[in-house]
Parts: C-alpha cells; structure tokens; sequence
C-alpha cells in the first residue's frame, strides 16, 4: 500500500496581475443586447483559454459606485455567460471569480463549496441602462503550474533505498479529471521525483507504478487527486510505499 501526502507552494494569491483576467466592455453601439424585462443588467461573458472542466463554476460580483451595494450571481462555467440582478441605473465594477465545484471541502468553508481557481481584476466603472443588458466580457489566458511528484519505500519498519524495494522505474500518469492526460512518463526510480511541467489548471488524477527492471509492477498502483489553480507556482505530492504486493 502507499500513503499520499500533499502540500502546495508558491505565495497561494489567486488575484495577482500575472494571472487576472483583463476585461473588455463592448461599445453600446453594436453590441448592447435589449433586455425584454425593461430592467437594466449587466450581460457578463467570461472565457477560459483551454475550456472549463464540468464542475467549474462561475461567480459575478457587479458592485455600485455609488453606495457600494453588492450583487452576486453564480452560473455554471460551461454557459459562458450570464445576466446580472437588476439594477438600479448608475455606475458599477464587476469582477468575476472561478471555482472548482468538483472538491469536497469543509462545511464551514465559505458559501461556495470549491477552491477558487481564477480571479479577475475589479473592472470598470460600466454604466447600466434601463432596458438594456450591457455586455462585459472577461477572458482568462491560460493557466499553468507544475505538479512535482516524489516516491519513498519501506518495508513497514525501515527505510528502503529504490534497490532495496525491487524498484528499477516509476511510472507516472497526470490525467484532468474529464479524462485528457496532460503528462505520462516513465522515468527512473532513483531520481527520486518527478517534475510535471507547466500543466493546465484543474483537477487531475495522479497515478504511479513501481516497476522492477523487467517492467513488472512491484507495489499495486496508486493515485491521489491534485487540484491546480491560478496563484500556483507548483503542488508537491509524495506516494510512501510500504511493503510489496502480491
């Protein structure tokens, strides 16, 4: 069996300038949309440059100038937009957020049950008008950061080096949850881990063989689910195998 550990580096700040969305407000002249209800909105379109996963979801904040007020609505990712609230008519920011609704977390976690993969910058003023669904348009560029994957063996008391346990490779699969594998290598066990390289945000399944030199395996396979969100610059996971299998 192995045991998985994981921990995240970098400095975690999902809001940096490297990694905001920038936003572009369409000009009322050609590509302000009427509103059939008569309110004034905001039509927010959001892309991600290499798509969202299906448990994505999106989070618009339109917040007034004038008394600070906020509105927030939540959509799923994959619609690619979304209507405001109405509002009042007047001047407004929007920013928008992006989190990973496919994670378990805590209940006392916050009202939105995933960790936030994408953040926009604040943008605006944009101005509402009654009967019309202003457009604002953000687009993510994509995001990447590495996953670094380390081995250790045991035979339940001791240390054992990669000679010691039968291992000559590891085998390595870094698979996005929707099933596209981003990294698969064999690499040699005595190079104690592996860097994944610039590896689109999202979840994935990470999943390691220990191989003797033959290309048996020595210990079952196991795997750990990784979450890759912008604000990494890298997440280490390590496999502890203890004691061969059958």
């Amino acid at each position: 069996m192995a045991f998985v550990s994981l921990a995240a580096c970098g400095n975690g700040d999902a809001g940096g300038d490297s990694d905001a969305a920038q936003a572009v407000v369409f000009d009322a002249a050609n590509a302000d949309e009427p509103d059939a209800s008569g309110d004034a909105r905001f039509l927010i379109r959001w892309t991600l440059v290499g798509g969202c996963l299906g448990g994505d979801e999106v989070e618009t904040t339109v917040s007034s100038r004038f008394d600070g007020r906020e509105i927030v609505n939540r959509f799923p990712c994959t619609e690619t937009s979304g209507l405001s609230d109405p509002l009042s008519p007047g001047e407004f920011d929007v920013q928008v957020r992006v989190f990973d609704n496919d994670i378990v977390v805590p209940p006392d976690s916050g009202p939105v049950a995933g960790p936030l993969l994408a953040l926009s910058d604040v943008s605006g003023p944009h101005t509402s008008v009654v009967g019309t669904a202003v457009p604002v348009e953000f687009t993510f560029p994509t995001a990447t950061a590495t996953i670094l994957t380390s081995w250790n063996f045991s035979d339940g008391m001791t240390p054992q080096t990669c000679a010691q346990a039968g291992v000559a490779n590891m085998a390595l699969a870094y698979e996005r949850t929707e099933g596209a594998i981003e990294r698969q290598v064999t690499v040699a066990c005595a190079d104690g881990s592996d860097a994944s390289g610039d590896l689109p945000t999202g979840l994935y399944q990470v999943r390691a063989t220990a191989l003797d030199a033959g290309g048996t395996p020595v210990f079952a396979q196991e795997e750990t689910s990784v979450t890759l969100f912008v604000g990494n610059e890298a997440l280490t996971t390590s496999f502890a195998f203890v004691g061969a299998s059958d």
